[in-house]
Parts: structure tokens; sequence; C-alpha cells
């Protein structure tokens, strides 16, 4: 069966994107369209490709999913108080965190190829504005998350 895709959203971001094999995921952000972010981690340039390779040695590239949040709402409601960067990089912790500690809301149990050890924002006191703001997301991305 062939597959029909859609990428839709402004070329500028921020986004904040995943990359599912299997179940295996990959959380990312983007200040630009994540079609290129996409490109880049199906090649070495990245970590998906690599850490994927670790876990499973041959995988097709018709078996894996991309996904794309644009996050464009959040970061203008607090862009006053933080840069566009360090809000997104918090809605993609947030997400690395539902993903790993409360996996039944997104669809099972995964493992992120992923981690925001060095980008999590620093100095980022919206906590609460961006865990409710991933709250209302999570529903509407389990109905894809397969």
């Amino acid at each position: 069966m062939e597959v029909i895709c859609l990428f839709d959203g402004p070329v500028k971001g921020p986004y904040v994107y995943i990359i599912q094999y299997k179940e295996y995921v990959y959380i990312g952000e983007t200040q630009g369209h994540p079609v290129k972010r996409f490109s880049d981690h199906l090649s070495n340039k990245t970590n998906f490709s690599p850490r994927l390779k670790y876990f499973e040695d041959e995988w097709e590239l018709g078996s894996v999913r991309f996904y794309s949040i644009y996050v464009g709402g959040i970061v203008s409601s607090l862009v006053k108080r933080y840069s566009s960067k360090s809000i997104t990089q918090a809605v993609e912790h947030t997400f690395h965190c539902y993903f790993s500690e409360k996996p039944s809301l997104c669809g099972g149990r995964f493992y992120i190829l992923s981690d925001t050890e060095k980008t999590a924002p620093r100095k980022f006191y919206a906590w609460g504005e961006i865990e409710d703001y991933v709250s209302r997301i999570i529903p509407e991305l389990k109905k894809y998350i397969v």
C-alpha cells in the first residue's frame, strides 16, 4: 500500500518533533521546519540513526514515522519572559518526561533514543504552563502513535 504524508505548518518554527520506529522514539526541537531535521536524522549527521542502529541492525525507511507539533502558541505566550529556543526546549523536555514517566498516556512503553540532559533550559520558571500545554497535546498525539 502506498502511503501519503502531509507535512503542514509554517516554514519557520518553532516545532517539537518525534521520530518513531517500532517502540523507539526520538524527540527533538527545531526553530525551522521539521522536514529538514527529519532528513538530517535519517543520515548519520545526528543521533537518531546511529542510536537506532545500536538496537536494530536493519531498519526499513518505510517503517519510520514522523510527527511534528507546531508550538508557536505557547512560545508567543511566554516569549516576553524567555527566548523562543528555551520555551521550545522546555516543551521538548516535557515530552521526554511524558514518554518516560507516563507511557500509558502516550500510547505505550517506548525506548527513548534522545535525551534532554544537556538541552533542558536552566533558570526557567514556567514549567507549570509548559506542563499544561503538553498535557493538552498528548491525547491528540496518542491517536497517531502506534
